[in-house]
C-alpha cells in the first residue's frame, strides 16, 4: 500500500517537468506551474507595453497597413469596434486575429491635425447682419474658409435643398468636412474660437469671458433684436418675405435709442464694449450699428463716446469682410 500519493505523483511530476523536485521540493509542479503563470502574464504586458510604446513614438500608425486609400472614417472596422477592444487585440490576441488588429486603422490617434478652413464650407448671406458677424470674427483669428453665398433676396435659404442642411432656413451655416452642421453665428464663432484660442475674443479669464458673455447678450437682445424688428416691419424690401406690423417697427425705434443711449455711457471710460480688448460683443455692437442704416434709425449726435467707438472698431480691416 502506499502510504504517502505523493511518493508516486513527485517521480511523474519530475519526469515531466525537468526534475523540479529538485529545485521545488514536494510541490515542485504546482510552483512550477504558478512560475509560468507569472512568467507567461508577465510576457502579455510586455507586449502591451511595447505596443503603447511604438503607437506613442509614432513607430506605428495603423493607416500605414490599411487598404489604399481607406481612412479612419471610411473604414467599416472603425465603426464596428471599439478603440480598447482594438488594442487589446493588437497586443494579446495571437495567429490571425493579430493580424486583423493590426490591418485596422488606428481609432487612438489623437495626433489627427486640427480642421483647416479647407475642410469646411460656411454658407453666407452676403449683406446679412448675422453672416457678417461671423466672417468679421473669421477675419480677426485669420481663418480662411469657403463660402457659398445664398441670395436671400431670391429666397435661396427658403429652398428644399438648403431646408435639408438648416431646417430654419438661416444663414450663416458651418458644414464641416465630415457632414457635421453647425448654425447660428455665436455657435459658430465659439467653434472656431475653439479651435484658434489667440486672439481671444470670447475674453481672457473667468470674469472676463462672462462679462463678454452678459454685453454680447445685452446687445443681441437689446439693440440687434430691435433694429431687426424696425427692419422687418417697416422695409419695402420686406413685404413679400414677412407679414409687416408698422406698429411694431414703429415701437421699436424708442427701444434702439434707449439702449444706445446706456451704451454710450458706458463707452465713457472704456476702448471696447466689454473692457480694453476688443472682443465678439463689439462685433455684434458693430452689426447692429451699421443694421441701423438701411433700417433708416439716425444715431444721435450727443452720443460722442459711441461714436468714437464706432469709428474705431469700423477702421479695423476686418470690418470689411
Amino acid at each position: 500500500m502506499i502510504s504517502d500519493p505523493r511518493s508516486v505523483l513527485t517521480p511523474l511530476a519530475c519526469e515531466r517537468a525537468g526534475h523540479c523536485v529538485a529545485i521545488f521540493g514536494d510541490d515542485g509542479e504546482q510552483h512550477l506551474r504558478r512560475l509560468v503563470g507569472f512568467f507567461g502574464l508577465s510576457l502579455n504586458f510586455v507586449i502591451f507595453s511595447f505596443f503603447m510604446w511604438l503607437r506613442s513614438s509614432g513607430g506605428y500608425d495603423a493607416n500605414d497597413v490599411a487598404p489604399q486609400g481607406v481612412g479612419d472614417e471610411d473604414h467599416p472596422a472603425v465603426h464596428k469596434s471599439d478603440g480598447v477592444d482594438a488594442l487589446f487585440a493588437v497586443g494579446f490576441a495571437s495567429g490571425s486575429g493579430a493580424s486583423d488588429a493590426l490591418a485596422r486603422p488606428s481609432v487612438f490617434r489623437h495626433d489627427r491635425p486640427r480642421p483647416t478652413g479647407d475642410d469646411m464650407k460656411l454658407y453666407d448671406g452676403g449683406r446679412a447682419p448675422n453672416p457678417r458677424r461671423v466672417r468679421i470674427f473669421l477675419a480677426e483669428k485669420g481663418i480662411e474658409v469657403p463660402l457659398e453665398t445664398l441670395d436671400l433676396g431670391a429666397l435661396e435659404h427658403k429652398t428644399e435643398a438648403f431646408a435639408a442642411i438648416n431646417p430654419l432656413q438661416r444663414v450663416p451655416v458651418l458644414e464641416l468636412d465630415d457632414g457635421a452642421i453647425i448654425t447660428e453665428s455665436i455657435a459658430i464663432c465659439r467653434y472656431f474660437e475653439g479651435l484658434r484660442p489667440e486672439p481671444p475674443l470670447f475674453g481672457r479669464g473667468a470674469l472676463e469671458a462672462a462679462l463678454v458673455e452678459m454685453w454680447n447678450r445685452r446687445v443681441e437682445l437689446n439693440l440687434y433684436a430691435e433694429v431687426s424688428a424696425v427692419f422687418r416691419h417697416l422695409h419695402p424690401a420686406m413685404r413679400s418675405m414677412e407679414e409687416q406690423i408698422p406698429a411694431w417697427g414703429e415701437a421699436n425705434k424708442p427701444r434702439a435709442l434707449d439702449f444706445l443711449a446706456l451704451l454710450d455711457r458706458e463707452l465713457k471710460d472704456r476702448l471696447f464694449i466689454v473692457s480694453d480688448h476688443f472682443t465678439v460683443a463689439d462685433i455684434t455692437g458693430l452689426v447692429s450699428v451699421d443694421f441701423m442704416k438701411p433700417a433708416k434709425i439716425d444715431v444721435p449726435e450727443s452720443f460722442v463716446n459711441l461714436h468714437r467707438w464706432h469709428a474705431q472698431v469700423s477702421a479695423r480691416p476686418s470690418a470689411r469682410a
